[in-house]
Order: structure tokens, then C-alpha cells, then sequence
């Protein structure tokens, strides 16, 4: 089959596709992702892994694209990217010493000769909990990392310690990326493609 491609410009998505031992190329979607205002999270992580997996389907026949997207969630509210570093504070100040939800979304499409394509798509859920986290814990933290990039405001694997009390579930998954779901939907798309 081939190497895939991976849709994201997400440093921490090549690296652990990487580490699955998964062979890869990367284009980044140019497509626009919701924004989730009217969404579950689940469900908003599956349709932009998709969009992102779509545009760049559309420009390679005869490839497997890989979309993926992350978001955080605390009961109804839905944290992408914060704007700027105020937001940023809010965000972890919201979520401090409470335990919220990491989704990650992954759309796996095969794109026919005749345009016909063929999808697998799933997502996966992390819980983590947050440390008590004072002005100056944030302030520290924020100091450290850059978040304004990142899906509620924080990075598991830079400085997570600081700020992280206990994960539930797949670590790679608050990273950005299952990697077993995404071998696992990988092997069932290439096995698709064998009939």
C-alpha cells in the first residue's frame, strides 16, 4: 500500500505516527474546521478529522490520508485553541483541579481512480485530571510552553507534571494522535482495499 498521508502540520502527529512505525508523508489540509459551538465533542473531532482528510483525498487518487483533531472537554464546554495568552489562563484556570475530557478524531480515506473513496473513522477519550493550579502555577506554566497552538491550552508531554495530577487512558491520545486506534482502523481500511 504504500505510505500514508498524514493531514495535519501538527509536529507532535508526525512524531508519534513515527514512533507507531507508520510510513508517512504529510500535506497540510487547507480546509476550514468547525468551530464546535453546536457540537459534541466526539462528534465534532470525527467530522473535522474528516474535512481534513477530504481536502487532501481530493489531490491523491490511490492514497490512504490521515485526518486527525483534538479537543478538550469540561462537561458542556468544548476548549479548541485558545486566541491568546488571556484565554489561555482561563482555560487552565477553568480546568483546574477537575478532571475533563481529551477527544481525539481520526477519518482514514481511500480515494478510488473513479472517485469513489472509502472511509474509516473513529475516535478515542482520555481523561485527565488537573493539579490545583494557582495565578502562579499558571503564569509558571505558561512561561514554559507554548499553548496557543494546542487544544485547551496545554501539552501532556511539555511540563504536563506542573500541571497534570493523573491520566486516564492513552497518553498519545491527549498528545494528539491514538496511535492504536489509528493502526488498528489502518489495518481494517488496507484489509477493504484487498476485496
Amino acid at each position: 500500500m504504500g505510505k500514508i498521508i498524514l493531514a495535519s502540520a501538527s509536529p507532535r502527529r508526525s512524531l508519534l505516527l513515527k514512533e507507531c512505525g507508520i510510513e508517512f508523508d504529510v500535506e497540510v489540509s487547507r480546509a476550514d474546521e468547525l468551530d464546535g459551538a453546536y457540537a459534541t465533542p466526539s462528534g465534532l473531532v470525527l467530522t473535522n478529522a474528516r474535512i481534513k482528510a477530504e481536502d487532501v483525498a481530493s489531490r491523491h487518487t490511490g492514497r490512504i490520508v490521515l485526518g486527525a483533531d483534538t479537543v478538550v472537554a469540561y462537561e458542556q464546554t468544548i476548549f479548541g485553541k485558545p486566541i491568546d495568552l488571556n484565554d489561555a489562563r482561563r482555560m487552565l484556570k477553568t480546568l483546574s483541579g477537575k478532571t475533563h475530557s481529551v477527544y481525539t478524531g481520526i477519518a482514514l480515506i481511500y480515494t478510488f481512480e473513479n472517485g469513489q473513496k472509502l472511509l474509516r473513522a473513529n475516535f478515542d477519550e482520555s481523561l485527565v485530571r488537573f493539579r490545583n493550579l494557582d495565578d502562579s502555577k499558571i503564569d509558571e506554566y505558561l512561561q514554559k510552553v507554548e499553548v496557543l497552538d494546542k487544544a485547551g491550552a496545554y501539552a501532556a508531554q511539555e511540563y504536563g507534571s506542573l500541571i497534570i495530577e493523573e491520566i486516564q487512558g492513552e497518553f498519545d491520545n491527549v498528545m494528539g494522535l491514538p496511535c492504536k486506534l489509528v493502526k488498528k482502523e489502518l489495518d481494517r481500511l488496507r484489509a477493504d482495499l484487498q476485496y
